[in-house]
């Protein structure tokens, strides 16, 4: 946010490669946990972001499935999301949808909505249920490619902040064709020209 010179979120921390950040990951055995809940001896951890989410102006998440985004195969993958504040109804935690999706629902492009290029259309959900977890500092809420989620504006005096680590199966793959529209649309909403060439397509 500009205008206030705060920060909201920080993406693509994975392409740090930073030591303490590796180090933290694995002592507290984060890959142990994913292996276990995706049923697989060699997760890919493919993605670490930090959601702030500041006291008193922490920006609202719309509804949308984290698939949308990674466009991979089946569910996607999981988020491991971390709490590094306690986190609840008062400062602005996710909700999440209380029945399973085992597909995408349609996601239309927004160019108005910081932190966010293409939501779900809230007139698509009014039938549904949400689950709003309160977390401890260090507590952690695991949610798949495919639940939708939100979160309202962080109207506290307490920040939000939440580490994210997403792991996939190694054969759980990516859609590049899918993925490529997906970053040319969001670039352009950035007024950027989007380039193939700058995304490594492996896996």
């Amino acid at each position: 946010d500009n205008d206030r010179s705060v920060v909201n979120s920080v993406h693509r921390l994975e392409e740090l490669n930073d030591p303490f950040l590796a180090s933290f990951i694995h002592d507290n055995g984060f890959s142990e946990l994913a292996s276990l809940l995706l049923d697989c001896s060699d997760p890919v951890l493919f993605s670490i972001q930090a959601f702030l989410k500041p006291a008193g102006s922490g920006l609202r998440t719309p509804p949308h499935q984290d698939n949308a985004y990674w466009c991979h195969s089946g569910n996607g993958g999981i988020t491991l999301w971390l709490a590094l504040d306690n986190a609840g109804p008062h400062n602005g935690m996710m909700k999440y949808t209380t029945f399973s999706n085992d597909s995408l629902v349609n996601h239309v492009p927004s160019s108005n909505t910081p932190g966010s290029s293409q939501v779900i259309e809230w007139s698509t959900l009014e039938s549904c249920e949400w689950l709003q977890p309160t977390l401890n500092i260090g507590d952690v809420a695991v949610h798949h490619g495919l639940i939708i989620h939100f979160s309202e504006v962080n109207t506290s005096n307490n920040p939000r902040r939440g580490l994210l680590l997403n792991y996939r199966r190694p054969d759980c793959k990516r859609d590049y064709n899918r993925y490529n529209k997906y970053l040319t649309r969001l670039e352009s909403i950035y007024g950027r020209k989007y380039s193939q060439d700058s995304i490594h397509q492996k896996g």
